[in-house]
């Protein structure tokens, strides 16, 4: 179930807001952990959610480049449309005036900061499914995109319009008048109006991606911008376990080269066979620039400078700016948080088969 979020001191804008993502998530935990097994569930009295809920716990997740609550509820039977209404307004009444306002008016220290999070504060709060919440984002993006076209069209109409009105002053009461198709096409409103279109498709269709048009001196110039290697890197934990002793120890950097090998190899299997072409962008379905610029980002370690480090390594197309490169790095620490910090590497050189725990911790250098 997922609700709209306010976080505040002054407002903050949805980009900036989405560096507290991992703070704020942690001062969730902290909150919850003397209700670490039920969570929000602990203050529930209805019979019909205590039979069949077993837990409810907030949580804060990047959703299309903004900042959103999350609301994780584990089940014991399934729920019913009604059943659904009563868990919405349970949850509601914990945001609006239980757990949530206590959370809110606590207050959170980030840094030198003091900011606010609000699950059932904000203007428009609302609780939605997940299907609820990806028909609206559907919904939303569509409106956009009529919007555009139907800004466009109304440009071509204007385009056509002030044509036709110059082709009835050239036919001077003529009967009949003949001009070829380029000729007519000639018009330079009309030809900015097609070529504002193929932008558009361009922006918008990733079969179009790294296409390029240039249009000037009675001339269209198309290129295809060439796809560049950037490789990100992040230093790396590594650390050895040993089931039989139940024991573990942390790798220096330097003592973790001899291993470099044997990680990349247990990388490539790890790999999911609709990874092969893009790696990690293919779980990115965010319709915007980064998925146009970055074609693929691939996991790895090498050897730099005497030490083992973590390198991802990206095909681009263009040049991220500042604000692309924070959201990539943003997306990618959810890929390795979430995904290769479950990466285990087994070295069968050693007796009882100790494995290797590997943790990406991700930077820019």
């Amino acid at each position: 179930v997922d609700t709209d979020l306010l976080v505040t001191l002054a407002p903050v804008e949805p980009e900036k807001a989405l560096e507290y993502a991992t703070f704020i998530n942690n001062e969730i935990d902290a909150d919850m952990m003397l209700s670490i097994h039920y969570g929000l569930m602990e203050h529930c009295s209805d019979r019909t959610l205590i039979d069949k809920v077993y837990s409810v716990f907030p949580s804060v997740e990047k959703m299309n480049g903004e900042l959103v609550g999350v609301t994780e509820v584990k089940l014991t039977k399934p729920l019913d449309e009604q059943d659904m209404e009563i868990l919405k307004d349970f949850i509601t009444e914990q945001y609006s005036q239980e757990w949530g306002k206590r959370f809110y008016d606590k207050g959170l220290y980030y840094g030198e900061d003091r900011i606010y999070v609000g699950f059932g504060n904000a203007d428009d709060f609302q609780l939605m499914t997940e299907e609820e919440w990806e028909q609206s984002q559907d919904e939303g993006l569509a409106l956009q995109q009529y919007g555009d076209a139907n800004m466009s069209d109304n440009k071509l109409e204007t385009a056509v319009a002030g044509r036709l009105a110059d082709i009835i002053e050239e036919m001077k009461g003529a009967d009949d008048y003949c001009i070829s198709y380029e000729q007519f096409m000639s018009d330079e409103k009309i030809a900015e109006c097609v070529i504002d279109y193929a932008r558009r498709l361009i922006d918008t269709r990733s079969e179009f991606s790294g296409l390029t048009i240039d249009p000037g001196n009675g001339f269209v110039e198309f290129g295809q911008e060439e796809l560049k290697t950037v490789r990100l890197i992040s230093p790396l934990k590594v650390s050895i376990y040993e089931p039989e002793y139940d024991d573990q120890y942390d790798l220096s950097a330097r003592q973790a080269v001899e291993y470099a090998d044997i990680i990349n190899g247990r990388i490539t299997e790890y790999i999911m066979d609709e990874e092969r072409e893009r790696g990690l962008m293919h779980w990115r379905d965010e319709c915007d620039s980064i998925n146009n610029k970055v074609y693929s980002a691939f996991p790895s370690v090498e050897v730099i400078d005497g030490e083992l480090k973590g390198v991802t390594t990206l095909r681009v197309r263009g040049e991220l700016d500042n604000n692309e490169l924070r959201e990539l790095r943003n997306y990618l620490t959810g890929q390795y948080s979430d995904g290769y910090v479950k990466l285990t590497v087994m070295l069968i050189r050693y007796p009882k088969s100790p494995q290797i725990r590997i943790v990406y911790r991700l930077i820019f250098t």
